[in-house]
């Protein structure tokens, strides 16, 4: 809740409550007054809106734990309050990717609970999904420009072929720009120093036009693959569904227990949607690692109390 009302006072007062403390964070990623919608976008303690507002996102699940443990009528009404705040921090980024995830993780949640809205949201999601892949480049410019992007677009070169880009755009084109690169890497990939700076010192990168002008890789999936290979980026999928599948495991256990649905569904949007346009900055990755691991020692826990009592019968 902290960085949450740190990210709504930076956004309106255009003043870092965090930068006032401990100084001046580097500014190679974001400019220190990066405005959209005519908004200061909140940066906090992180080097970028999109990575602060991922931090705030991804603990929401445990906002959810404190309302379930609260026992009084005043601490759920607190927990309340900091879920509201905590939304109003990721708007506070004028991030859509965080803001997003939480609105997705919410859904998510009440998915879980509630089978009577299961096949409502299964049809929306599908339709906005398909509505995605056939028009991917008109969907992209229509909510870049209603969140105020504003991208102007420019036609640049990718993979031989003159393509029309801008900032919103770039996700869309780097399976393309990146294809032969990830298709070569293959098992280890070319290892985090050659991908440490854009653009990339990695083969079928260097000397293209397009290497110039895409300056990140905002998919961790991709990031993912270039540095570690197959291999890595396999582990990575294999993180997540195993972090999903021991969340169910302790919701199918206690289904009154709202933090492993809650956990789940952050993850499943986190891994399903946020990645694609994301890669996992340690500015946040720890906090997903650590909830993940949180949920590996509550199913070990869980285990061994079964098999404890197994062996008393």
């Amino acid at each position: 809740m902290v960085l949450s009302v740190a990210s709504v006072y930076a956004c309106v007062s255009r003043l870092n409550p965090f930068e006032s403390i401990f100084g001046n964070r580097p500014v190679e990623l974001a400019g220190r007054n990066a405005q959209r919608l005519g908004f200061k976008r909140a940066f906090g303690p992180t080097t970028h809106p999109i990575y602060f507002g991922m931090l705030i996102a991804v603990l929401t699940p445990w906002l959810v734990s404190f309302w379930q443990l609260s026992r009084t009528y005043a601490f759920r009404s607190l927990a309340f309050i900091a879920g509201a705040i905590s939304l109003a921090g990721a708007v506070g980024t004028v991030s859509r990717t965080p803001t997003l995830t939480i609105l997705g993780s919410a859904i998510g949640l009440l998915v879980v609970r509630f089978r009577a809205i299961r096949w409502p949201i299964l049809i929306t999601t599908i339709a906005v999904v398909t509505g995605f892949l056939l028009f991917p480049d008109k969907i992209t410019d229509t909510v870049s420009h209603w969140t105020g992007g504003g991208d102007r677009l420019r036609v640049i070169e990718v993979d031989g072929n003159e393509t029309e880009f801008s900032s919103s755009r770039s996700r869309l084109v780097l399976i393309t720009a990146y294809s032969k690169a990830l298709i070569k890497g293959g098992l280890t990939g070319y290892g985090s120093e050659a991908v440490s700076q854009f653009p990339p010192k990695i083969p079928y990168m260097q000397g293209k036009a397009e290497a110039s002008e895409i300056l990140a890789v905002d998919n961790a999936y991709i990031l993912m693959m270039l540095r570690f290979g197959w291999l890595g980026a396999g582990c990575f999928v294999l993180t997540f569904i195993t972090a999903i599948f021991s969340a169910a495991v302790l919701h199918n256990n206690k289904p009154d227990d709202l933090f492993p649905a809650a956990a789940a569904a952050m993850l499943f949007v986190v891994s399903t949607f946020s990645f694609f346009l994301v890669w996992m900055s340690y500015d946040f990755g720890f906090e997903i690692l650590w909830t993940c691991g949180i949920l590996s020692g509550l199913v070990s826990s869980h285990t061994r109390r079964r098999r404890a009592g197994n062996a008393m019968v």
